[in-house]
């Protein structure tokens, strides 16, 4: 009831009483931990069998890819091998003085073209390739 001022407070010692409440038993707490971890460790299994089969997948999809590419490759060597043969032919033909020079312009295209689809087709076989060596878990260095 009475207002004293700070300084007559000032020498005097006070004592200060705290009520504490201290859990004894925190079981409840580890519990829920344990149910994080299990939680966490389920989403972690799901996601590593989510990456394993999308890998299956994408090998499956890589080794289709392959094999297509490996035959258009053929295909392609077989067409290069054609143009060029009737490149050098349009050429003789034009140095005897039987064809014109626009025929051998449009040969030297065609062979141009199957030259720039071969080198497109090989670097594709070759990203797959890499690709599917990286999936199986082969070196760079065994590769080469």
């Amino acid at each position: 009831p009475e207002f004293k001022s700070l300084r007559d407070n000032d020498f005097k010692t006070t004592q200060l009483y705290v009520n504490l409440k201290v859990p004894i038993f925190s079981g409840f707490s580890s519990i829920k931990k344990r149910a994080k971890s299990k939680t966490k460790k389920y989403s972690l299994e799901k996601k590593k069998h989510d990456i394993v089969r999308n890998i299956k997948v994408d090998s499956k999809q890589i080794i289709d890819r392959l094999n297509k590419n490996k035959e258009l490759l053929k295909k392609n060597i077989k067409w290069k091998k054609a143009a060029k043969r009737g490149l050098n032919r349009a050429l003789s033909s034009y140095n005897r003085g039987q064809v014109e020079s626009v025929q051998v312009v449009q040969m030297q295209a065609v062979y141009e073209r199957a030259s720039v689809a071969y080198i497109d087709l090989f670097e594709l076989y070759f990203n797959d390739f890499i690709t599917w060596n990286f999936l199986r878990g082969n070196k760079i260095e065994d590769i080469f």
